[in-house]
């Protein structure tokens, strides 16, 4: 037990003994006591320094994580069309930029996912060309080629994108 922590114990056992004034004077003193020997060593000093250097830093996802993100967001609203029998004309550009993306994991981008990531775009191109008979089916095969993607990279958000199917 160091010294200060001695001296505290020691006010301790006197408090239920003293009274109030009495007890304050006594923490005074001891905080005056065991502060005085209390200056940072140069290794505190590294420490606290090391310390903040190494806090951990915000969850930043990367340029396909957000990419993901807004695909989502947008066939959520192509799926409301495609209920209401409409066919897009077009599908936003930077859906092309899954080939290019850096992703969370950069070893993830492998053939097998260049492949996916092709058949994706391939299946939005098919829904901006469906007639409205096939919309809807085309619509369907395009969440399945995200699933299909995600149950091999990234499991997370495939009960989300199932979500994106259209009922029959």
């Amino acid at each position: 037990m160091s010294r200060s922590q001695a001296f505290f114990s020691l006010i301790l056992l006197f408090m239920a003994k003293l009274s109030t004034l009495s007890f304050v004077v006594m923490l005074v003193i001891a905080a005056a006591v065991g502060c005085q020997n209390a200056t940072p060593s140069e290794a505190d000093e590294t420490a606290v320094t090391n310390a903040v250097e190494e806090a951990p830093k915000l969850y930043e996802p990367s340029e396909l994580a957000q990419l993901m993100r807004k695909m989502y967001e947008d066939n959520q609203d192509l799926k409301s069309m495609v209920e209401r029998g409409e066919v897009p004309q077009s599908f936003p550009e930077d859906f092309y930029t899954i080939h290019s993306a850096v992703a969370t994991n950069p070893n993830d981008i492998n053939d097998t996912y260049k492949a996916l990531a092709q058949t994706y775009i391939e299946s939005m191109e098919r829904i901006v060309n469906s007639d409205p008979g096939s919309v809807k089916e085309n619509f369907n095969n395009m969440v399945t080629t995200c699933i299909s993607c995600h149950q091999i990279f990234c499991q997370g958000p495939i009960p989300k994108i199932k979500k994106l199917t259209i009922a029959e």
